[in-house]
């Protein structure tokens, strides 16, 4: 993604929250952008990344005027994980609507796939990573046999996509 790309990317990772400042640092160098691990109430803003601690999900909520921001939550979800991408694409879905876009990437289970349902329901775009460049094909796999990926694509392929600000 070039570093012109302005809008804000929110990242939900299945990792140990002692592990995610290590993440957020390693993404920031990375993406030459700034990278913070999500607090409670911290306001999404254009051209940052924000990664789910690893003991609380993401929300994203509107704000009153204009804008949005992430609130943490701890319950339980049905698939297990913590963090899980399901409540972070709901809450996309729901303030963006048809401009959320979800990418899934190499992951195991079917964390993603109700999250993509809802991000289709609103009009949004859902890409998935390919099988043959994935690790493991379980998150990317799960949308893609629901029907609901609008385009399978490598990473770079994925990127390239985005950075042109098109659906496919």
């Amino acid at each position: 993604m070039p570093v012109s790309f302005r809008l804000p990317i929110l990242i939900t990772q299945h990792l140990p929250a002692s592990f995610m400042p290590y993440f957020a640092a390693q993404l920031a160098v990375l993406s030459g952008r700034p990278c913070d691990v999500a607090t409670d109430r911290l306001r999404i803003r254009p051209g940052r990344l924000i990664v789910a601690p690893g003991d609380a999900h993401l929300r994203c909520v509107t704000l009153p005027g204009s804008g949005a921001a992430i609130r943490l939550l701890h319950e339980p979800v049905a698939n297990g994980c913590l963090p899980s991408v399901d409540p972070m694409l709901r809450s996309v879905a729901e303030v963006f609507g048809s401009r959320a876009l979800a990418i899934m990437l190499s992951g195991m289970g079917r964390d993603g796939a109700e999250g993509a349902q809802h991000v289709r329901d609103a009009g949004g775009c859902i890409l998935a990573q390919d099988q043959a460049s994935s690790v493991v094909w379980g998150m990317p796999g799960a949308v893609v046999a629901a029907g609901l990926a609008d385009a399978v694509l490598a990473p770079d392929a994925i990127g390239r996509l985005v950075a042109m600000r098109r659906r496919p």
